[in-house]
């Protein structure tokens, strides 16, 4: 209990901002949560900017993100080949402490493939014909009182880009992730991207941020 109460006094310093707010000259950054979004992330990119055109961009998962669900996806195929030809055609593999070990490793592997889908290949989509941001295939005119909707965010409720870190401790290794986070004009945040890589994330911050026509804040050092 006592580390675990040491661990979030310690990513309380840590992830506080590393630059003067009030240095970027705006109110609303002096109201906003600095604190992060999120308490989890990854070491890799996961997410990138992509543009279509000039007048739509799309956050899409990286190839990282691609080859890692396709190895996952192996791993699976494998598995389900290993079955229909191992020495269990009734399927009692349970029996075998081999094949147990085997399941473990095939229910792991669906879990984090199931994981990765969900999190990374939901596109997020900015689109300035409709003149809103959403997660998912349904756009605004797809979707019934869309306007109603909070999945909808319009563009031009978007006050600024906001960049800000935490530290990830996971199985022993601790890293810092860096996130992505629209700033609305209700001081409401609303995360993008998060990963390990700053210098692609600072890159897609600016893409972002020309497209939008906002500020970006980096209160990363």
């Amino acid at each position: 209990m006592f580390d675990k109460l040491m661990e979030k006094i310690e990513n309380l310093f840590l992830d506080e901002p590393a630059v003067n707010i009030f240095s970027f000259g705006d109110p609303v950054a002096e109201k906003v949560e600095w604190t992060p979004l999120k308490n989890s992330g990854s070491s890799f990119r996961t997410q990138q900017v992509k543009a279509y055109g000039y007048n739509r961009i799309e956050i899409v998962p990286t190839i990282e993100v691609k080859l890692l669900g396709l190895l996952y996806i192996v791993a699976d195929l494998a598995f389900v080949f290993w079955l229909l030809y191992s020495k269990h055609p009734d399927f009692q593999f349970m029996d075998d402490y081999k094949s147990g070990i085997f399941t473990l490793v095939f229910i792991a592997s669906a879990i984090m493939g199931i994981v990765l889908y969900v999190k990374f290949f939901k596109r997020q989509n900015f689109d300035k014909q409709s003149g809103y941001y959403w997660v998912g295939k349904k756009g605004p005119r797809q979707t019934y009182d869309f306007k109603e909707d909070e999945r909808f965010i319009e563009l031009r409720t978007i006050h600024a880009i906001q960049l800000v870190k935490h530290l990830v401790k996971s199985d022993g290794s601790t890293f810092y992730s860096y996130e992505l986070n629209l700033v609305l004009n209700n001081l409401k945040r609303v995360n993008v991207m998060n990963h390990g890589k700053l210098n692609k994330l600072r890159e897609d911050a600016e893409a972002l941020s020309k497209f939008l026509n906002v500020p970006v804040w980096d209160a990363i050092q």
